[in-house]
């Protein structure tokens, strides 16, 4: 009796302490985050000037580099197993992905032209990531998120003339040559190669670079490639009266599908809009043909009604949240479309209000999971950092 009233208490002893290990578990990757960011409170540099505020935006953006950790909210619920499986996955794995390609962007765009020694250490920094001993690729490439890791390369090649930044660029190149698929005789990238439909993501995520590569290695395919995507997407993506991009187009039946006011999905359309229309010599101007320059006088015309201001929302005209990824890409764009449109004091000034003391800019909206499936979630981003940088690196003077 003795030993069987043992082994109970130790059967009790091992499932209560199974029990508490599990629930600790459990409060710590399914409630203690979200309690967290609910009770949070941040201050923000409203009343800082506009100099401190620069320099404060870039130290927590190369900060930000340096570190591993990943800040863009990822809007799908996920359950708790896989939380448990994921953990410390994230770091690894979203490292090559937009998010962190366009703060790498942004820095290397932002250092190049106002902070040389900034830049020497994005560089190394960038070699580390992305580089193994042997100045090889530590990565293969998987999706097109990983393209703008590419224009970043490409970047660094101009700079440096380095021949490994090159072939990086190449690499991305290559594969996405490899990826695409004609559709009504456009020659299309999909974001993914089982989707039926063709993302407002993706043109923001390939053209830029397509254009960039086509033109400074005088490669017309890449150029044509870029603009093939485009057609496509103001031929069927568009609004008719307003010009704004839906979040996909149907391939099956040329449909517009989701909203076409979703702020990020603005950006996006708008990152390939710039690109295309800034690298397209006079004589072969793509916004030369009618139709074109009309969907994109348009497109102008509607965000600047969509305004709050100077700002946008995740989605302008039927939402107040202020969001930094989708006001940042469309800032860009229009002082790449229509240079002087913002000046950096102005950019400071508009931004200062949801810039955290720490220098990162908040209110990102989280990744959105498919079309029509958004989250309402907003927070830190590498994304809308660099974007940031991007749209600082478009002006002048030097505040700093």
């Amino acid at each position: 009796m003795k030993t069987k009233r043992i082994l109970f208490q130790r059967l009790v002893f091992f499932i209560l302490t199974m029990s508490l290990l599990f629930n600790i578990v459990f409060f710590s990757v399914d409630i203690f985050p979200v309690v967290k960011r609910k009770l949070s409170k941040s201050n923000y540099l409203i009343n800082v000037n506009t100099q401190a505020v620069e320099k404060k935006i870039v130290t927590a953006s190369y900060d930000m580099f340096v570190s591993t950790k990943i800040h863009m909210p990822y809007g799908k619920n996920v359950s708790f197993i896989e939380k448990v499986k994921n953990l410390g996955a994230d770091e690894i794995n979203r490292i090559n992905y937009f998010p962190r390609a366009y703060l790498a962007l942004g820095l290397v765009r932002y250092a190049s032209k106002y902070d040389q020694q900034l830049l020497k250490k994005v560089i190394s920094r960038f070699d580390n990531y992305y580089f193994n001993n042997n100045n090889k690729l530590n990565f293969n490439y998987e999706y097109v998120d990983q393209v703008p890791l590419g224009l970043t390369a490409l970047e660094l090649f101009k700079l440096t003339k380095e021949i490994k930044y090159k072939l990086f660029a190449d690499y991305i190149y290559n594969n996405l040559i490899e990826s695409v698929v004609e559709v009504n005789d456009y020659s299309l990238i999909l974001y993914r190669n089982y989707h039926s439909d063709f993302l407002v993501d993706t043109l923001g995520l390939v053209c830029p670079f397509l254009m960039e590569y086509g033109a400074y290695f005088k490669n017309t395919n890449a150029k044509v490639l870029a603009e093939s995507q485009l057609h496509y997407f103001m031929e069927y993506g568009l609004d008719q009266d307003t010009g704004l991009p839906f979040h996909a187009v149907d391939l099956n039946t040329n449909e517009g599908l989701g909203p076409n006011n979703w702020g990020r999905g603005m950006g996006w359309y708008m990152l390939a809009l710039e690109s295309v229309y800034l690298n397209y010599p006079i004589n072969q101007d793509f916004f030369c043909h009618e139709d074109q320059n009309i969907k994109k006088t348009l497109f102008l015309n509607s965000l600047q009604k969509l305004k709050d201001i100077f700002i946008f929302t995740q989605f302008p005209g039927t939402s107040k949240e202020f969001d930094s990824s989708s006001t940042t890409m469309l800032m860009y764009g229009e002082n790449q479309l229509l240079p002087g449109t913002y000046g950096k004091e102005k950019i400071l000034n508009i931004f200062k209000p949801y810039i955290k003391e720490n220098g990162i800019l908040d209110f990102c909206s989280a990744e959105a999971f498919g079309v029509n499936k958004y989250s309402l979630e907003f927070g830190e981003s590498e994304f809308a950092q660099g974007m940031l940088l991007m749209l600082l690196s478009t002006t002048s003077p030097k505040i700093l």
